[in-house]
């Protein structure tokens, strides 16, 4: 039996589901489970905070949040923010080991790409920071790999003193003597970085999902009920940033036939990440159009937001410039919804492979409408919902988790 501690330096969106369904693959596996969450104090009665009281072995305990810096030079502002990280897990991971009498073997960090922003910070202060076995999930390995081409020669001198390969290199980090395994969600980078840095094992996780839906109904799934009037729902739904499509589906949606679609923009909007199409966009929201519905607030509960995916017909996920995967790909593979994609990166090979819905360029109106046409009248039989969903599994992240766990003794 080991002790594990599960620590999430962030709170909202899918966190609160990842840090649930991995306590409980660990509990599972027999082990003891320390759950560091910076709003444990607020779960109340949410899945978390029930396996706690329910598992003698289960602790959930709160951390300081982590609030990162915001500076002019944005490679000093990696390096502050990345310092800040590691000196307050080390700080939440040596409170609750006195707390709850445990020494950890192993921090799984939930989200490492916070922690990886730095190319500044060698691995020898990494190891000073946080003289701990560690590990976690890297969500997003393209954005840690290093562009070379952009530093100053000091720079490169300090980012790839400790890389043994040529380009593309990762920050160092991974490099770190007291990190043994990590878990990625793309395959291609498990098979990539193991070149970069073979001492550490690179597996590659499953992108497990909740689907739990709320028992009653609610006064959003009620309005866009009325709304759609019948209409086939397709749903854009999470955080609402320009990297998401927003303005793609915007134009797909001013040319859809008004009879046809019915489209729906859920989620907490950002206008500061659409540079010059915040003011197109919000002039779209203003012309009121009568197939579209907009939400544009953040949905906490996780089983509200999965009855307004289960309500849809259609998810929307065409993403712009968006390496890595996403949790709503396997929301849309258990709930059975079609989901359409761009046509490259994990997401697009994830859908084609699986034949979980249709792919399509990014930004390209006329063929995302085309795409949205035909899984309109698709015949859902003959797609891949089952075999993804059984690939990305709670039981799938039991076996992945039991192979890093042994290279932690």
């Amino acid at each position: 039996m080991k002790s594990v501690f599960l620590y999430s330096p962030y709170s909202e969106g899918h966190h609160e589901v990842y840090a649930t369904l991995y306590t409980q693959a660990m509990l599972k596996l027999g082990h003891k489970v320390v759950v560091l969450y910076p709003t444990a104090e607020r779960l109340s009665e949410q899945p978390l905070a029930l396996l706690a009281k329910q598992h003698a072995d289960c602790w959930l305990l709160p951390t300081e949040p982590y609030a990162p810096a915001v500076l002019d030079k944005k490679r000093v502002e990696g390096f502050v923010n990345q310092r800040k990280l590691w000196s307050l897990t080390r700080l939440s991971v040596e409170n609750a080991a006195k707390a709850t009498g445990l020494e950890p073997t192993l921090t799984f960090i939930l989200w490492l790409d916070c922690y990886f922003q730095s190319p500044l910070m060698p691995a020898w202060m990494v190891d000073k920071l946080f003289p701990y076995p560690w590990s976690g999930i890297l969500f997003h390995p393209a954005q840690t790999q290093l562009n070379l081409e952009g530093m100053t020669t000091k720079e490169r001198l300090v980012a790839t003193a400790f890389n043994l390969q040529p380009p593309p290199p990762m920050t160092p980090p991974v490099y770190s003597r007291n990190l043994k395994a990590l878990a990625m969600l793309d395959e291609f980078f498990v098979r990539e970085y193991a070149h970069i840095a073979p001492q550490v094992d690179f597996l590659h996780f499953p992108d497990v999902a909740t689907s739990t839906t709320a028992e009653d109904g609610f006064p959003l799934l009620q309005e866009i009920t009325k709304r759609a009037a019948g209409r086939t729902i397709v749903t854009l739904a999470g955080s609402l940033e320009s990297r998401k499509g927003l303005m793609t589906l915007a134009r797909v949606a001013q040319r859809a036939a008004q009879e046809e679609f019915f489209f729906v923009f859920c989620g907490k909007l950002y206008p500061e990440s659409f540079d010059d199409h915040a003011r197109m966009f919000q002039a779209f929201i203003d012309s009121e159009p009568q197939n579209c519905y907009f939400h544009l607030e953040y949905i906490p509960d996780e089983r509200q937001f999965n009855s307004i995916l289960a309500l849809s017909d259609i998810l929307f996920a065409a993403y712009v410039d968006f390496k890595s995967s996403s949790n709503l790909v396997s929301k849309a593979a258990i709930l059975r919804k079609p989901i359409l994609v761009s046509d490259k990166h994990v997401m697009g090979e994830t859908v084609m492979r699986y034949n979980l819905g249709r792919v399509a360029p990014q930004k390209d109106t006329a063929t995302t409408l085309l795409a949205l046409q035909e899984l309109r009248v698709a015949d859902l039989e003959g797609f891949g919902f089952t075999a993804f969903a059984e690939d990305n599994s709670p039981a799938k992240l039991e076996k992945e988790l039991c192979a890093l766990l042994e290279r932690y003794q």
